[in-house]
């Protein structure tokens, strides 16, 4: 009796703060079902467990309800996840945030991203670590899983806010089968998409040897108008890619996963628009203006895994090996950044505006061996050794040129041009174990030791090097950071769990390019997590209750620093805290009828006041891009018509609280606020056995809502008024799609 009431008087808890902002909330994205809720399954302890059953906050998105809805990107789909916020700055640069842990655009990446357990991207600052999701088609996926909270003990550097798993889809051994889909759409202010996707699975020997394909294709409608290149729908995005995947038996205790994706992004232009402080738009509602050539995206990505794992009973032996090859090209306009500068370098030259050229080659070798314990046994663990060889190339060039034309103007010397080489290497030895205390307690504790060795290689020129003949520069610099884990774990009874976790992480730190005296290199920070959950299922899994608080402490703060002279470098510096509450919600209250729902409470702000000379922020504000409150709600109904036919609908919204974007170098420079947006996307459709149409309208209102957002100045001319650019939010889109099985 008096477990069952500590079960409830913590539901009822987090309960009354949700009820705050809303009276329905919701969890996750699976579909409708006869009258029972869908179990979950992930690997987000690198075992495959219930979701209700892992003692850590996970949400898991379902790719076929992403298709259903048209969320393919994570602008659409990630704000459904709570506490996690997407700030988007560009043209493919768009950074994670998980539980408000961030201190600005930029840096080592603050949330890891892997593909079937292999880390994706870079973990450094020069090739964009940060910034650059894989953005994967959710045709290849059969799911998406959100860790909230630092997970450096399994995963290592870059996840001490959290982690995204992106998990393919699995060929099947005994049957064939595919899947076809055809979309298109229109949208408000803009022009026309569509969508194209196959997937198809077979055995090559039945319950030995068996394919999957996949593949799509598809343009996603632009709405962004440039009156200066005279030119409408300019952030017009153009994807595609497949991937192909062999899982074989190699003996009876042998298999073998072996796989290859390949990704393309094209698009002109990003979806900013040009804004004062207060968000009114310098040239229109959506519009902004940028030098011919430069805005645009060009990323390629290969992905390559492989996955050899020994079933040897009581423990399974794992080799995961993976190797990534990532391009990306996005010219920036930097005539609003350094406009004011260029009468100084360039004296009497009209019509004069700036481009930085950058591209990157990110190639990335990874290898884990992996001992993990099987069944249910009272000692579970899992333990292994990590090897990560990243070589990055960068290339830049500050370029002048024709500002109305976009033409280089060669006769004049670039800024600056830069080669940097960025090698990054990590070993790691890992270990969790798991007691079983009792039949209902269990405890579990794991640590993790890394070694990375990181070398910068940098040659340059121009006047902003100092003018003269090129110089070459290198920096090397080794740390040894180790993380640990400590949870606890009560089941009630098989349908209801208490736990408690104290958990770490860290964000690599490295060499700077240019440094002052005393600041070769910088220091990883870190995070310890410590949180009190409860996943409790109610009335025959009717209903499922999930809420957890938490309390996050953030030391050794990485920051941006410059000197009066110009010279930018990271350093380590301050404290911060991130305390809050999340709750998800998911009903089954009749057959057909399914609602889900969340809600997030985050208060993310700094604890000390930030060192001298780094950026303008006092102990107490905001964190950048964290909202204090997020809420998802959605409803969806399955109803038969004949034996044969079933009609579906569906409603779901987003609530997305006020934030602030980075913090401002100096005091004369404000804050852009972000303010609160809500959309309601509506969906409609008919299941004819194999065949299924659904007619969708995203953001419903066709409300205007910001996913980012940067000051143009900030840190090279600190101008107090600008000029900003927000990231939109997709305008109404209206849509059909169309999906056959085979």
């Amino acid at each position: 009796m008096r477990t069952s009431r500590i079960r409830v008087a913590f539901t009822a808890l987090c309960c009354i703060a949700a009820s705050e902002l809303s009276s329905a909330d919701m969890a996750s994205d699976a579909s409708p079902s006869n009258g029972v809720l869908q179990e979950v399954i992930v690997s987000a302890e690198k075992r495959d467990e219930r979701l209700q059953d892992v003692p850590l906050s996970v949400s898991a998105l379902n790719p076929e309800t992403l298709l259903q809805q048209n969320n393919l990107g994570a602008k659409d789909y990630m704000l459904q996840v709570p506490g996690v916020a997407l700030n988007q700055t560009g043209s493919g640069q768009d950074q994670l945030t998980i539980r408000g842990i961030a201190t600005g655009s930029g840096g080592n990446p603050l949330v890891g991203i892997t593909i079937d357990d292999v880390p994706f991207g870079s973990s450094v600052y020069a090739s964009l670590g940060c910034c650059i999701l894989p953005e994967l088609d959710p045709m290849l996926l059969d799911r998406i899983e959100v860790l909230r909270g630092p997970q450096g003990t399994l995963y290592g550097a870059s996840a001490m806010g959290g982690l995204v798993k992106f998990v393919t889809r699995s060929p099947s051994m005994t049957e064939s089968s595919g899947q076809a889909e055809v979309d298109a759409s229109t949208v408000e202010h803009g022009n026309q998409g569509y969508g194209v996707r196959v997937a198809y699975t077979t055995p090559l020997v039945t319950n030995e040897f068996a394919l999957q394909m996949s593949a799509f294709d598809r343009q996603d409608p632009g709405y962004i108008n440039d009156p200066l290149q005279g030119r409408s729908n300019v952030n017009e995005a153009h994807v595609s890619g497949g991937r192909i995947a062999l899982d074989g038996k190699l003996t009876d205790v042998l298999t073998l996963r072996i796989s290859a994706l390949y990704q393309q992004t094209k698009t002109d232009s990003s979806n900013m628009v040009d804004i004062d402080l207060s968000g009114a738009p310098l040239y229109g509602p959506y519009e902004h203006k940028r030098m011919p050539g430069t805005d645009g995206l060009d990323e390629r990505l290969q992905f390559y895994s492989a996955n050899l794992t020994a079933d040897l009973g009581p423990v399974s032996v794992s080799s995961l090996s993976g190797y990534q090859r990532l391009f990306f090209s996005n010219p920036s306009d930097y005539t609003p950044t350094l406009g004011p500068l260029l009468p100084m370098f360039y004296p009497g030259v009209d019509n004069l505006g700036l481009a930085l050229l950058n591209v990157i080659h990110t190639d990335r070798l990874t290898q884990e061996f992996r001992l993990a314990s099987s069944g249910e046994t009272r000692f579970q663990y899992v333990a292994g050794v990590f090897y990560s060889d990243e070589r990055n190339s960068i290339d830049q060039e500050l370029a002048p040129a024709t500002y109305t034309t976009g033409q280089f103007l060669t006769a004049l010397p670039p800024l600056i041009t830069a080669d940097v080489q960025q090698n990054y290497k990590q070993y790691a030895a890992f270990a969790t174990l798991t007691v079983k205390i009792t039949d209902r307690f269990d405890v579990g504790a794991g640590g993790r030791y890394s070694h990375n060795e990181q070398t910068i290689n940098q040659l340059q020129s121009g006047p902003l090097a100092g003018g003269g003949p090129p110089t070459h520069k290198s920096v090397s610099d080794t740390e040894n950071p180790t993380t640990y884990s400590f949870t606890g774990r009560y089941h009630f009874d098989p349908a209801d769990m208490l736990y408690a976790r104290i958990a770490s992480g860290f964000r690599a730190g490295g060499p700077n390019f240019n440094y002052p005296p005393g600041h070769q290199s910088f220091d990883p920070d870190t995070t310890i997590n410590y949180e009190l959950g409860l996943k409790s299922e109610w009335l025959d899994n009717r209903i499922a209750v999930n809420p957890a608080l938490y309390y996050i402490d953030w030391s050794k703060i990485q920051v941006f620093q410059s000197t009066s002279s110009g010279l930018t470098y990271y350093t380590n510096g301050g404290k911060a805290s991130s305390k809050g509450l999340e709750l998800s919600l998911e009903v089954a209250p009749a057959n057909g009828l399914r609602v889900t729902g969340n809600v997030s409470f985050n208060d993310a702000k700094l604890t000390e006041n930030a060192p001298a000379n780094t950026f303008y922020g006092f102990a107490g504000d905001q964190l950048p891009f964290a909202a204090e409150w997020t809420a998802y709600i959605a409803a969806d109904y399955v109803r038969p018509v004949t034996d044969a036919v079933s009609a579906f609908g569906g409603l779901s919204a987003t609530y997305t609280g006020a934030r602030l974007i980075d913090f401002a170098p100096v005091a004369e420079v404000p804050r852009l606020p972000l303010p609160a947006f809500t959309t309601v996307d509506l969906r409609l459709g008919a299941e004819f056995q194999r065949i299924r149409a659904t007619l969708f309208v995203r953001n419903v209102g066709d409300k205007r809502g910001f996913v980012g957002g940067t000051n143009f100045t900030a840190g090279s001319t600190n101008s107090p008024t600008g000029p900003w650019a927000a990231a939109l939010t997709t305008p109404r889109t209206i849509g059909i799609s169309l999906s056959a099985a085979f």
